[in-house]
């Protein structure tokens, strides 16, 4: 194995600990949220970690599908985030 791939897993398993660092502070959030903008938000985070994640895994030899995977994810985070607002907007107005 050459020293670019030794990097190369290391950098993967240093992104890997940092995003789910991040994944758990906004995971906290979404928890203790003292309002429901906050935690939409949290959850809006949480998709962008879980995408980020899934293009780090994606860097691994023969893992390219993950990719696919990503996008679909952001598709459905996007719609999900578009559905909260949504719902906070109707809300807003009783």
């Amino acid at each position: 194995m050459s020293g670019a791939w030794i990097f190369l897993d290391g950098a993967i398993a240093a992104s890997a600990v940092m995003l789910g660092a991040a994944l758990l502070l906004a995971a906290i959030r979404v928890a203790r949220g003292p309002s429901l903008p906050d935690r939409v938000l949290g959850l809006d985070l949480c998709t962008n970690l879980a995408i980020c994640f899934l293009g780090v895994a994606a860097l691994q030899p023969g893992s390219a599908a993950l990719v696919d995977v990503a996008f679909g994810v952001a598709a459905i985070g996007f719609l999900a985030t578009l559905a909260f607002a949504w719902f906070i907007e109707k809300r807003g107005r009783r």
